[in-house]
């Protein structure tokens, strides 16, 4: 499964979600803005980062950020441009 931080007028998350759909691949979409559900201390902005940071990946200047799920564990594929690469686009 893919994930994917965006944000709601980001063109380039948006072309994301477009090339999974037609690909028709499960992902799961955050925007960076909005509050983790249980935990209304964080944002997904903040998940990102603890995510980057845990993985020793420097932190994001732009989105989408995205990630597939492989094995239980989360692979860092990066923007919109990776994504097309990691796909044969």
């Amino acid at each position: 499964m893919f994930i994917v931080y965006g944000g709601e007028k980001c063109s380039y998350c948006t072309k994301a979600k477009m090339l999974l759909d037609m690909r028709e691949k499960e992902y799961q979409y955050f925007d960076i803005y909005d509050q983790v559900k249980g935990d209304e201390s964080l944002t997904y902005r903040d998940e990102l980062f603890n995510i980057m940071t845990f993985q020793g990946l420097p932190l994001p200047r732009s989105i989408p950020q995205i990630f597939i799920e492989k094995e239980e564990e989360l692979q860092y594929i990066g923007g919109f441009d990776k994504l097309e690469e990691y796909l044969g686009e």
